[in-house]
């Protein structure tokens, strides 16, 4: 067979017609928003002797939409039989490919606007719930903004790397405290011992404090809001030297308030700064957009 395509030559609209035969329904919006953001980059495909539209004829509607007068085509010279199976192929040969979802999604979440795609964020999102992003992300919200763990206090012993050798003899060290005076006699009488080491009666000696009461804090959020939280929560930490992005997620709550005039409920009599809440909470707060996990 040989190749069709001579030229792209700038075609009058007016004198272009859609092929009657055409079964394809297409969406003129879609392709008139590509054109205004990306323009016309391919041409339409037109039979010479008929100047039906053989491939592009929503792209045909869209620029006389436009008001376009002249439009990029190549026309070629085949017989209506032969023209009704270009019609066809440049229809059906679309619809037999199909997508690596994983590589559409990452493709459409590197892009900063989905304007003349043919995507929204709806679809990043549901593509995010099928490959499992959405999954994958539920509990990496406060990840960036972890600070490493503190360096040991000076003098104490160093942590043994994975995997390390432990040093001779310390698997057998003693955990409790250790006795450096004269050895002790065997204690052998019915009374409890009470020498060194020895553990100390209930209530008395140093008493470790209470847990602190923890709750979990879960949202499902779209990505550009995601993106404004972390970029908030970021500032604060940076600027106030917290430690987490808890303390950071906390300090802004607590700014808020006071700049809307609401009373802290943690400040009020019974509440505490520095302690969460005691009852779980995992809630779902979802906007006007379909979300995206945070």
């Amino acid at each position: 067979m040989p190749q069709l395509v001579q030229k792209v030559v700038q075609a009058p609209v007016d004198s272009l017609t859609l092929h009657p035969d055409n079964p394809r329904t297409g969406n003129v919006e879609a392709i008139k928003a590509s054109i205004e953001a990306n323009g016309q980059f391919a041409p339409i495909v037109v039979q010479k002797s008929t100047k039906h539209v053989l491939s592009g004829n929503h792209t045909l509607l869209a620029v006389r939409e436009l008001g376009w007068e002249k439009i990029p085509a190549v026309f070629v010279d085949v017989d209506d039989e032969h023209a009704r199976r270009i019609l066809l192929a440049a229809n059906r040969t679309h619809d037999l490919g199909s997508y690596d979802d994983d590589q559409l999604r990452d493709l459409l979440a590197s892009l900063d606007t989905f304007e003349g795609t043919g995507y929204g964020q709806e679809d990043l999102d549901e593509l995010l719930k099928v490959t499992g992003q959405l999954a994958e992300q539920a509990t990496d919200f406060l990840t960036p903004f972890s600070h490493a763990a503190p360096a040991p206090a000076a003098g104490a012993p160093a942590a043994a790397a994975p995997g390390a050798p432990a040093t001779p003899g310390q698997d057998d060290a003693p955990s409790g405290p250790v006795f450096t005076g004269p050895p002790n006699p065997i204690h052998t009488g019915p009374a409890p011992y009470a020498g060194p080491g020895a553990p100390a009666p209930a209530g008395q000696g140093a008493q470790l404090p209470p847990p602190p009461a923890l709750a979990a804090l879960q949202w499902v959020v779209t990505l550009p809001q995601r993106e404004t939280i972390r970029a908030a929560l970021r500032h604060a930490q940076d600027t106030n030297g917290l430690e987490t992005g808890a303390e950071a997620l906390h300090r802004v709550a607590v700014t808020y308030l006071a700049a809307v005039g609401v009373e802290d409920p943690s400040a009020a009599p019974g509440g505490s700064q520095d302690a969460p809440e005691t009852s779980s909470d995992k809630s779902d707060d979802t906007g006007s957009e379909k979300p995206a996990n945070a």
